[in-house]
């Protein structure tokens, strides 16, 4: 009976994001839409005592979770598949529609109820978390073993606190079109919106970097995956609108690009959820591939599209030219823009693209790592200089002195440059050995012995293992060890390598996976080890954009 409250109260909060639409009292406006974020956290809440107590009456807790499962993994389970990720998806739009209450317009509220109403009726219709099975059986299947991992308890979260984000400032522009309102106002109220989806998305970026790094076992830390592009695509677009948020209230100028900017941000997030939802992509980040799921999606998109772009071509204005000389932060910030526009148009070609081409009968089509590096690094030089030359330029004079000071641009800046200089020292100075080892028998890799003490098998609470024993010594002296394993999880009949490392020098570590055996005996293990040299720049800078963002918005 408690599954079928949660699904009755996702139908109440469907219909009363419906009753919103229609209501103009800002205080009715006010209870409604913190009605509806409740009865959304209270569903939420069911699905999540559902998979707490394994209840295998429901058919999502039998396809993802196991009486086994440590407790962490049963409850980050029930947001680890389609169904509930997107009813977390629901809850966090529903927050934000809340939250947003009592400084936004009566115009924003009911926008945001509108995209509620969609999502809500998505999660009532087609992909409801609440479908009972007639038998329930004794167990269930397991947790997907990839997404057996710490960090994929807080990935998905922040992750989405920054995708729907965006739809709070996209709002804001919408509706400022529809009333007419001055962009100056409107930067200043989306402002610390923007600011914060961009911090969080930043994070879960990171989060979801270090997570395949270390998870997946082929020692990268961004492997320009569509489904990781996904999430740079609105990263992007939210970076120039973070910009134009600081120009329009600086100067007054940009405002049309301003409010096309904070639409296409959150189109840009509702296509990420529609490629990894909706089959359209094969990737280790996908969770359906259920083809009605994806129209769905598809139709919200499109929905979506049209009405903000058709505002936004009805109320357009015409600007006049700016007397702002080019050589000012003005100037470098409109050529900063446009050089993130073009780094959104290389990596939406090569998401894209292939699936293009895949719906008009051309298969085997695939663009990797070669055509986005190689495509990206001529932009992204000029955007550092660029960046480089803001502080010593002023908004309407051309030089001034260098604004050496801690601030939130100053650290988020810093984070970025960080992060360029450790993916580029990884890159070119990265090592690597492939080798058979027998026991005591050793490999040096940059200076370091890394010798092989044994491999032995164990059992963990899902799965079983083969798991080695690596001593990591450097000048005769044993300075830590390393334990790659494989396991083998019979519910699921999959095998996972998992990887083992260890930081040592200058931000960098050992990273060690462990192969198949030479031959039947088992005597010796192939291992690779790999050494990457000041990795840990690439998340240290990631975090530090994000601190940054934070920082400005606590301000």
């Amino acid at each position: 009976m408690l599954n079928e409250t949660g699904y009755f109260l996702l139908i109440l909060a469907f219909t009363l994001s419906i009753v919103i639409l229609l209501m103009r009292d800002r205080r009715w406006l006010q209870s409604c839409s913190v009605i509806t974020a409740g009865l959304t956290a209270c569903s939420f809440a069911i699905l999540l005592l559902a998979f707490w107590r394994s209840d295998y009456s429901l058919e999502l807790v039998v396809a993802h979770s196991h009486s086994q499962l440590p407790d962490a993994y049963r409850l980050a389970a029930a947001w680890g598949n389609h169904e509930g990720s997107m009813l977390l998806f629901a809850l966090i739009l529903t927050l934000y529609g809340a939250a947003c209450t009592r400084t936004a317009s009566i115009v924003t509220i009911r926008l945001l109820s509108g995209v509620n109403s969609m999502i809500l009726l998505y999660c009532i219709s087609v992909s409801s978390p609440f479908t009972r099975l007639a038998d329930p059986p004794m167990e269930g299947n397991d947790l997907n073993p990839l997404l057996q991992d710490p960090l994929l308890i807080l990935h998905p979260p922040f992750l989405y606190l920054g995708y729907i984000g965006f739809v709070v400032p996209a709002a804001m522009a919408v509706a400022a079109l529809i009333t007419v309102e001055d962009r100056r106002i409107l930067a200043k109220a989306m402002q610390p919106w923007v600011l914060w989806a961009w911090a969080m998305l930043s994070i879960g970026i990171a989060l979801g970097s270090f997570w395949a790094y270390y998870e997946l076992g082929w020692g990268g830390w961004w492997f320009w995956d569509p489904v990781e592009n996904a999430s740079l695509m609105p990263w992007i677009a939210g970076t120039a609108l973070l910009h134009t948020v600081v120009v329009q209230r600086k100067t007054g100028n940009l405002g049309n690009w301003l409010v096309l900017l904070a639409i296409s941000s959150f189109l840009l997030s509702l296509m990420g959820t529609f490629l990894v939802r909706s089959g359209a992509l094969t990737s280790v980040h996908t969770f359906a591939s259920d083809p009605t799921r994806g129209l769905f999606l598809l139709a919200i998109l499109t929905v979506i599209a049209l009405a903000s772009f058709g505002v936004y071509a009805w109320r357009y204005s015409v600007q006049l030219r700016t007397t702002t000389p080019l050589l000012s932060r003005f100037g470098a910030i409109i050529a900063n823009n446009l050089l993130l526009m073009g780094m959104l148009l290389i990596v939406a070609t090569g998401t894209l693209y292939p699936l293009l081409a895949q719906a008009f009968g051309q298969t085997g089509m695939n663009i990797g790592a070669p055509y986005f590096n190689q495509a990206m690094i001529p932009l992204v030089i000029p955007f550092v200089l660029l960046m480089l030359m803001q502080p010593c330029l002023r908004w309407q004079r051309r030089l001034s002195r260098p604004q050496l000071r801690f601030t939130p641009m100053a650290v988020a800046h810093s984070g970025f440059l960080i992060f360029l200089l450790g993916a580029a020292l990884a890159g070119f100075l990265k090592q690597e050995k492939t080798v058979y080892l027998t026991q005591d028998q050793g490999v040096q890799l940059a200076g370091y012995d890394i010798i092989l003490r044994g491999v032995e098998n164990g059992e963990g609470s899902t799965y079983r293992t083969v798991r080695a024993t690596l001593d990591v010594q450097h000048d005769g002296r044993t300075i830590a060890q390393l334990h790659p394993e494989k396991r083998f999880y019979p519910m699921r009949n999959t095998v996972t390598r998992e990887v083992s490392l260890t930081v040592v020098r200058g931000f960098s570590d050992l990273y060690a996976t462990l192969g198949e055996p030479k031959d039947d005996n088992q005597q010796a293990w192939a291992v690779q080890i790999q050494y990457h040299p000041w990795l840990y720049l690439v998340w240290g800078g990631w975090l530090l954009m994000a601190i940054g963002g934070l920082m400005r918005v606590w301000r």
